[in-house]
């Protein structure tokens, strides 16, 4: 697809209520935000045409997270912002909808099996500004053979990946075989503890990992959701958001330093709680791994601006189980990404 590449980019760790510059990797940036909580501010540089392949598409764009939005119109965030985490949704231009709010000027769409047909109508009408990745149950008999067939139909990629077997399962393995043979990107929710009362673990056993970087290495992870960034410490509570200083050693850091097949994609509450629980730590932690790290959303507002809900394609699953639990048991207001801010609790 032909876009303007970013020659490298710059990440700024930036302390929301002071704006006090925590880690710049590169040049100082000419204006600040003022963010309504501890956030993370990414801007690129030296934007050049020229075409880009898929792995070029992840690692060129300028990217920006922000738990929220104050007082900007348009958000311009200095070049090309690439959301790597957004659900595909059922209403028609809901995507490209909450993108414009946001700033976000290319995207992954995150589609199921049987919601391709949306999301390739969605990229025929805004050409160059999105890729699709695929995911389906792999406990299904069929699944390898919707996945190939899915690559065959335009994916470039697996996920989220987002399934109550094992992260090392006999089913998980046969598609990271399968991504390693196409050269696909696969995605995946890591969560070794329920997030609330009802909820079950998915992918588990993300510290049996290492292996399976070293089993696919033609494989490229990327590593999403509360059991990932969990592990940035060397201490792991038994809860889906650690709280308190990290640890230094943690498998997450470790992985993104020895794997070169690995990345870390920054979406969700996930993301932002383990930065925010330890600012001293996430600077270094941006520095070691600026190359390794990416921008997503995975948020579930309807403009980009944290108003509203769009309902995603995968919601409608999701919404039946949920409904059957209290309102207490499902009572988000407890966890570090409050009510007030927009966004998935992943």
């Amino acid at each position: 697809m032909r876009a303007k590449p970013v020659s490298h980019t710059i990440f700024y760790a930036l302390d929301a209520a002071t704006a006090k510059e925590l880690y710049s990797s590169g040049e100082q940036i000419d204006s600040w935000s003022h963010l309504g909580r501890q956030g993370i501010f990414v801007r690129a540089e030296k934007l050049e045409g020229d075409i880009m392949n898929r792995r070029q598409f992840f690692q060129t764009a300028a990217v920006a997270t922000v738990p929220r939005l104050f007082a900007q119109d348009v958000p311009n965030w200095g070049g090309n912002v690439l959301d790597v985490h957004q659900h595909s949704r059922q209403q028609p231009d809901s995507e490209w909808t909450h993108m414009q709010g946001c700033g976000v000027t290319h995207a992954v769409l995150l589609t199921s099996a049987n919601g391709e047909a949306h999301a390739k109508e969605e990229m025929a009408k805004h050409p160059n500004h999105f890729v699709r990745f695929v995911s389906v149950d792999p406990s299904r008999p069929d699944a390898i053979e919707v996945l190939r067939n899915a690559v065959k139909s335009g994916a470039v990629g697996f996920g989220e990946m987002k399934s109550r077997v094992a992260a090392d399962s006999p089913e998980m393995k046969r598609v990271y075989e399968l991504a390693g043979e196409l050269g696909m990107f696969v995605t995946v929710h890591f969560a070794d503890f329920p997030q609330f009362q009802g909820d079950s673990t998915y992918n588990e056993g993300i510290t049996r990992l290492p292996a399976l970087l070293k089993a696919y290495p033609k494989t490229t992870f990327i590593g999403h959701a509360d059991g990932f960034w969990a592990n940035i410490s060397a201490d792991v509570e038994k809860t889906a958001y650690p709280t308190g200083k990290v640890k230094p050693g943690g498998l997450t850091d470790k992985m993104l330093s020895d794997y070169s097949n690995l990345y870390g994609d920054m979406s969700a509450n996930s993301c932002r709680n383990a930065l925010a629980r330890d600012t001293e730590f996430a600077a270094g932690f941006l520095a070691r791994h600026q190359n390794k790290l990416m921008f997503g959303s995975d948020c579930s507002c309807r403009d980009g601006r944290g108003r509203g809900k769009a309902r995603s394609s995968r919601s409608s699953k999701v919404s039946a189980s949920r409904a059957k639990l209290s309102r207490r048991s499902r009572n988000w207001r407890h966890r570090p990404y409050s009510a007030r801010s927009p966004g998935r609790t992943e």
